[in-house]
């Protein structure tokens, strides 16, 4: 039973694999744009944390795709 279950899971982690980079992403842009158009600037904190969330958006997905596949494949 744990066996086809952990088998049902990882057959349909590849659907699954673009909610968490998303999220990221949309934190990053929110954190960016917040940032951006304060009174900092490019060196303010919540841009700096933007672009934090935006890089590990991108090594989320990168990794995902290497362990799932692409999403096509599904």
């Amino acid at each position: 039973m744990i066996i086809e279950k952990n088998a049902k899971m990882y057959a349909d982690a590849p659907k699954n694999t673009i909610i968490a980079p998303v999220f990221y992403l949309f934190m990053g842009l929110l954190f960016s744009g917040f940032g951006y158009f304060s009174s900092g600037g490019i060196v303010s904190l919540p841009f700096l944390m933007g672009l934090g969330f935006i890089i590990f958006a991108i090594v989320v997905f990168l990794r995902h795709r290497a362990l799932f596949g692409n999403i096509e494949n599904s």
